[in-house]
């Protein structure tokens, strides 16, 4: 079964659930998932999303130009 087919199978089940505690069990993987990074993990992620703030970034093609002869 495609992933984007599975997907919209468990909205469409989520969606009819009526069981309070089972979508608190859903919500508590789905926030659990989210712990699974490490911190320097999860420092890393937040350095480069600072970056982009403060427009510390390089297009595909300025990238692309540096690293395409060890391709």
């Amino acid at each position: 079964m495609d992933i984007q087919i599975k997907k919209l199978d468990l909205i469409e089940w989520i969606i009819q659930l009526n069981d309070v505690e089972l979508l608190s069990k859903i919500k508590n993987i789905r926030d659990n998932s989210l712990n699974i990074i490490s911190e320097e993990e999860k420092k890393s992620i937040n350095k480069g999303l600072k970056d982009i703030k403060e427009g510390k970034t390089h297009s595909y093609e300025e990238v692309k130009k540096v690293y395409e002869k060890y391709l």
